[in-house]
């Protein structure tokens, strides 16, 4: 599930982020936004639209899995070309993923916060 976050933010797929995730998803934002499921939707998608060469890496990835809840802990960066030239976000972030009634793992929770 990590990786295919990260794919999605790479690809700036930002409606396939947030339909992974469980309806009552929260999202905190590195500016300190606490947004919701959508909030998240229309934060996101219109910065990543302006951004080019994207790319996200993940390093240092800890997983934690019990029956219903999962969490994953991770250092990541992402690199991109906007209108003020080449930028890399160094993250630490923490996700929480719940399990639904049909088995599927969704996006409960996710925190960034710079490096």
């Amino acid at each position: 599930m990590v990786m295919e976050l990260s794919r999605d933010f790479e690809n700036a797929d930002i409606r396939s982020f947030v339909n992974e995730a469980t309806d009552d998803m929260r999202f905190f934002s590195l500016n300190g936004k606490y947004l919701n499921k959508e909030q998240t939707y229309q934060f996101l998608q219109p910065m990543f639209d302006k951004w080019q060469n994207r790319h996200l890496s993940v390093d240092s990835l800890e997983i934690f899995v019990d029956r219903r809840i999962a969490w994953a802990r991770y250092k990541s960066v992402f690199s991109f070309v906007s209108r003020f030239g080449a930028t890399d976000m160094k993250n630490l972030n923490t996700v929480i993923f719940r399990k639904n009634s049909r088995g599927e793992w969704k996006l409960h929770h996710f925190h960034m916060s710079s490096e």
